[in-house]
């Protein structure tokens, strides 16, 4: 989905390696409780180690940087700040 619905993002150069995984559909209840999105966040990092992987790619509201750690997260808002 990031290459085709948001290539905008990445410059129209397609984001293809088997160690980078897409990350997408990251919704939560309202009625969730405070905790649910760092279980996620965590079995997703669980998941990377298991799987060797590298790196994750994914389109998210901005809403939901409150939410994931800046030393773990680099924001790329629109395609800037690479």
């Amino acid at each position: 989905m990031v290459n085709e619905v948001f290539g905008h993002l990445t410059g129209d150069k397609p984001i293809s390696s088997p160690l980078i995984w897409e990350v997408t559909r990251f919704c939560l209840s309202r009625t969730a409780s405070p905790h649910t999105a760092g279980a996620i966040m965590l079995s997703g990092g669980e998941m990377m180690e298991g799987f060797g992987l590298t790196h994750i790619a994914g389109v998210f509201d901005a809403r939901i940087d409150s939410h994931l750690s800046p030393d773990r997260i680099i924001s790329n808002r629109a395609g800037h700040g690479r």
